[in-house]
């Protein structure tokens, strides 16, 4: 007899759907095709919720389940960052809809890089500070645990550009080596020990601040911030800038080169330093003396014959002649001058120093220089007085430039230890006087011959 078939029916109830891979805003889910009951695959309907009761489904387009049906398998974009979500698929056929399947397992996206922050916006400038604020990005499911700043010397334009490369970059080492070609800069890591930095001058949460220091005056510059969490780095965000720094007086010169010394006088060679803006106009020299042969002479007890004393210390300004030295660039040294300080002391030691000078007023002193004068000829002695020789007989020994007592009652032919005395000494007679220099002769920047005066 032939066979009788049974009447077609609702489908099966499908198994939960799994999910075999995640990304940061995406999902693939799998279905399976439960038993249709004698009538083929219609329909397949999936939903999702952020609840494992499913309370407020939000539907998975039609369309995309519909380009489905065959592999059972479709990649569900446009999800939250680290955020868990629950499935459940239904199928239709001819009789009708399937029950609900039971609800999956969760589903987590993962985290992943923070987004670019926004362009960070000027709170404050100064001279020589700068400060500036933004806004946190999307941490895209990871908490914003740092970030890092970058104030580069350079045109926002170009800055732009260099970072645009270094963002397109596939790893961190050829972003790395793009932002090693930038100019001079200010780079830092704020944020927690994560990251082996320190915050820095942060505000709130909401509004994080940095402040960059020591910066040079008349100089363009641009900044620039991204951030860290746990998964990696973000872009770096669009350029603030450029910002121009008020000219300021010029920043500390060069130390002085001593090119040639005299006897009263020292030339000295001078650079110019960065001028912060505004063109240098004058140097200013200041030298204060250290010590010298006069000081050892009259520290053993002899006098100076200067009238009057020298100066102690002096200052003087070198006006630049147009066009003068080349200026400097930023950071570095520009062109040199020379300049002569007179009214010194022969043999004698000064400590000098110099500064740069503009419309905006003096810059700091460079290091001082220690600076040694030629050595020149000794004073003449100052006088000589009479010395009485009664009671005892005086000799001079021409050889060892000194003088000595003889008693009385001594041979002619012997020394007061009556040892043989030299040929060329002959007593002196009781009645006679001898002139003996009263003060030592001085020789600057040489020696000194001590009081003979017994």
């Amino acid at each position: 007899s032939l066979g009788e078939h049974t009447p077609p029916d609702l489908p099966e109830q499908p198994l939960a759907p799994t999910s075999p891979w995640q990304w940061p805003t995406a999902l693939e889910v799998k279905w399976i095709e439960p038993y249709m009951s004698g009538s083929p695959l219609e329909l397949c309907e999936l939903r999702f919720s952020l609840s494992s009761e499913m309370s407020e489904p939000e539907g998975v387009p039609s369309s995309l389940v519909m380009s489905s049906l065959e592999t059972k398998e479709l990649h569900l974009e446009g999800l939250e960052y680290a955020t868990a979500y629950y499935f459940q698929a239904r199928v239709r056929n001819a009789v009708g809809w399937s029950p609900w399947s039971l609800t999956s397992d969760v589903f987590l996206t993962e985290a992943c890089r923070p987004a670019p922050p926004e362009r960070p916006t000027l709170l404050d400038l100064a001279m020589e500070n700068l400060r500036m604020g933004w806004h946190p990005p999307a941490d895209h499911g990871a908490a914003v645990q740092a970030y890092e700043v970058l104030l580069v010397e350079r045109q926002a334009q170009e800055f732009q550009g260099l970072l645009d490369e270094a963002n397109a970059c596939e790893t961190e080492e050829q972003s790395e080596a793009i932002i090693a070609t930038l100019p001079p800069k200010q780079r830092h890591k704020l944020g927690s020990d994560l990251i082996t930095a320190m915050w820095d001058e942060m505000g709130t949460e909401e509004e994080p601040v940095h402040l960059f220091t020591d910066l040079l005056g008349g100089i363009e510059y641009s900044a620039s911030v991204r951030a860290f969490n746990r998964v990696g780095v973000s872009d770096w965000s669009a350029v603030m800038g450029p910002i121009r720094t008020p000219v300021a007086a010029p920043v500390q010169s060069p130390p002085l080169r001593l090119v040639e010394a005299g006897q009263t006088w020292l030339r000295c060679e001078f650079m110019l330093p960065w001028h912060n803006g505004d063109p240098i106009i004058a140097m200013k020299l200041q030298w204060e003396r250290t010590t010298g042969p006069v000081d050892r002479h009259i520290a053993l007890g002899g006098t100076s014959t200067q009238k009057p004393p020298k100066a102690q210390e002096g200052e003087f300004y070198v006006e630049l002649p147009v066009p003068g030295p080349e200026p400097a660039p930023p950071h570095g040294i520009g062109g040199a001058g020379q300049t002569i300080i007179e009214g010194l002391e022969p043999g004698t030691e000064y400590q000098v120093r110099v500064c740069a000078y503009n419309s905006s007023g003096f810059g700091p002193f460079s290091t001082t220089v220690p600076m040694l004068c030629a050595p020149g000829k000794p004073d003449a002695p100052t006088r000589v007085r009479h010395l009485s020789c009664a009671g005892a007989h005086l000799a001079v020994d021409e050889d060892n430039a000194s003088l000595w007592k003889m008693p009385r009652r001594v041979n002619r032919d012997q020394s007061p230890s009556g040892q043989e005395r030299p040929p060329a000494i002959s007593p002196l007679k009781r009645s006679h006087t001898i002139m003996v220099l009263k003060e030592p002769i001085y020789l600057d920047g040489s020696e000194t011959v001590e009081n003979a005066e017994q």
